[in-house]
């Protein structure tokens, strides 16, 4: 009696490690499975904002090309003011969701027309990577900037530029837009 109850108790123990084998298999199966679930929702993901980043970006630097060709209009009227350019580029913001506000900059970074206001408020920015860029670098296209602080209101911004040149090739300033982040 004794050899049967050691012979069904090792056979149970058995069967006991076996199942356990079996579930521990399993669940790390299942872990593996969930985890390679992970990794291709990630990668589609990314791939999916990717896109989008491009297409807003395609978006944007056809916006910022309607403000170069917006700024040559604008110089060739008889009564260019801050007030007429204000009306031009409030046009091109209010047709862009990706745009937050667009202006020009004079050769020295100084702010000669914007879409946020007809009375332009003072500011420049000779110093900024989007205006350097433009102002040492001919034919560079579409500059996007690392995120900065706003000038005029501190919020955190991307900034846009395109180079304004005269019919001769010369920096004559910059198209400047921006995103809110």
């Amino acid at each position: 009696l004794r050899r049967e109850k050691r012979a069904i108790l090792g056979w149970a123990l058995t069967v006991v490690v076996a199942v356990g084998l079996f579930v521990g298999w399993d669940a790390g199966n299942r872990r593996d499975q969930v985890l390679q679930q992970a990794r291709q929702h990630n990668e589609a993901a990314a791939r999916a904002a990717a896109e989008y980043s491009r297409a807003t970006i395609e978006v944007i630097a056809l916006r910022m090309e309607d403000a170069v060709q917006a700024h040559a209009i604008w110089r060739a009227e008889s009564k260019a003011s801050p007030q007429s350019g204000y009306r031009l580029l409030s046009e091109i913001v209010r047709g862009s969701k990706h745009l937050s506000g667009i202006g020009w900059m004079d050769d020295s970074g100084d702010l000669v027309a914007s879409s946020l206001a007809a009375n332009r408020p003072r500011i420049n920015v000779a110093h900024e990577s989007h205006f350097i860029a433009q102002k040492q670098e001919r034919g560079i296209g579409l500059f996007v900037s690392p995120p900065v602080t706003s000038l005029q209101n501190g919020r955190k911004i991307i900034t846009y530029s395109r180079r304004l040149e005269t019919s001769d090739g010369k920096f004559m300033g910059i198209v400047t837009g921006f995103s809110d982040l």
